[in-house]
C-alpha cells in the first residue's frame, strides 16, 4: 500500500517536493518539532508563572511586610526562579519517566530559573542604572528566568537521549 507514491513504512511520507523521506529524516523532523514545541511551552509557562510569582510577592511586600528594596530584589529573584522553574518543568517533564528523573528535571529547571532571574536583574539594572527596581528590571527578570529555567532541562534531555536511549529521542 503506497501513500502518495511512498512506501508504506511509518517513515514513508512524502517530502517537500514529492520525494519520500527516509526513516532518519522523518525522525529528525519529529525530534525538531518536539524540541521546538517543548521549548516554546516551557518558556511561556516559565514566564507566566514567574510573572504570577512576582505579582504575589509584590502584593505581599507592599501590603504586609514593607521590606527594603534590596531584600525585595532578592525575594523577587527567589520567587521568579521558583515560578519559572515550575513552568519550565511543565515543558520538559514526561509523565512516564521515573520519580528520580522527574525530580532531576524539577531541580534543574528551578536552578536554571534562579540563575536566569539573577542574570535578568543584573541586565535590567544595566538598562536602568538609576534605581534598584523598576518595571524594566521586572520584565527582563521574567524573560531571563523563563529562558534560564529551560536551558538546563534541555541540555539534560539531550544528554539523556544520547546515554540512555542510544540516540533516540528523549525529547
Amino acid at each position: 500500500m503506497a501513500h502518495n507514491g511512498c512506501a508504506s513504512s511509518p517513515a514513508g511520507s512524502p517530502g517537500r517536493y514529492g520525494e519520500c523521506l527516509s526513516e532518519t529524516e522523518a525522525l529528525s523532523i519529529e525530534v525538531l518539532v518536539t524540541f521546538v514545541a517543548r521549548a516554546i511551552f516551557g518558556v511561556a509557562g516559565g514566564m507566566i508563572l514567574a510573572l504570577v510569582a512576582q505579582l504575589i510577592s509584590w502584593t505581599v511586600w507592599v501590603s504586609l511586610i514593607g521590606w527594603s528594596q534590596g531584600s525585595f530584589v532578592v525575594t523577587l529573584v527567589i520567587v521568579s526562579g521558583i515560578g519559572a522553574g515550575i513552568g519550565g518543568t511543565a515543558g520538559w517533564m514526561r509523565l512516564d519517566d521515573g520519580r528520580r528523573v522527574m525530580l532531576k528535571i524539577i531541580a534543574l529547571a528551578i536552578s536554571g530559573g534562579f540563575a536566569g532571574a539573577w542574570v535578568g536583574v543584573v541586565i535590567g539594572r544595566s538598562i536602568n542604572e538609576d534605581v534598584r527596581y523598576s518595571q524594566e528590571i521586572a520584565a527582563v527578570t521574567i524573560l531571563a528566568a523563563g529562558i534560564g529555567a529551560n536551558i538546563l532541562p534541555l541540555v539534560a534531555s539531550a544528554y539523556w537521549a544520547r546515554v540512555w536511549r542510544g540516540g533516540s529521542s528523549y525529547l
